[in-house]
């Protein structure tokens, strides 16, 4: 963060056994991460559990967190989808949580060198066992209308995708992302996608 703040999601349980349901909550450092005090909730919900989040601030301060989540009334990889929240004043309060059209978990948010935005999802259903990309305009205000990029389709196992990107150098953007091949070994292996 600006003041020197690091931010940190992850997720949580009010269960002592750490069993379900899951809530998505923020972590703060003031120390470059020595210590970490614990800031509370930021998505939870009855209906749901939410963990593996990826988070980003764009230019104009918005803090932008997706998290994996999974809705207790979905039975398949393809109608999960990813959940938003986000915070305008540096993380002091939080929005109410919202699903996405973003289908698929986990996600991961990479901002450009130019501020657009780069998401990728994992993806496990039939015809689609890989992951997708959408490219956002700076601020996100697309995050739901972006189309979805093919990365990665033809993985022989669903249990796949976890995908993670870096801007090179030349402006491509390189995804990785661990898959299954045809003889059933699995690897972490990359895409490089141009003209982003």
């Amino acid at each position: 963060m600006p003041d020197g703040r690091l931010l940190l999601p992850g997720k949580s349980t009010y269960h002592p056994e750490g069993i379900m349901p899951f809530f998505g909550m923020m972590q703060c450092s003031m120390d470059m991460g020595e210590t970490w005090q614990y800031e509370g909730p930021i998505a939870q919900d009855d209906i749901a559990h939410f963990s593996e989040p990826a988070i980003t601030m764009t230019a104009g301060g918005r803090i932008m967190v997706l998290f994996r989540c999974h809705p207790h009334s979905r039975n398949t990889s393809q109608e999960l989808y990813l959940a938003y929240v986000e915070s305008n004043d540096g993380g002091e309060t939080w929005s109410s949580w919202r699903p996405t059209t973003i289908h698929g978990c986990p996600g991961h948010i990479l901002t450009l060198k130019d501020g657009r935005l780069f998401v990728t999802v994992g993806t496990r259903w039939p015809g689609q066992q890989g992951c997708l990309a959408r490219v956002l305009t700076p601020e996100g205000e697309d995050l739901d209308t972006a189309p979805d990029i093919v990365i990665r389709g033809d993985s022989f196992d669903p249990d796949c995708g976890y995908p993670w990107s870096v801007e090179l150098n030349n402006g491509n953007v390189l995804v990785i992302y661990y898959h299954v091949n045809e003889n059933g070994v699995r690897g972490i292996e990359g895409t490089i996608v141009e003209d982003v």
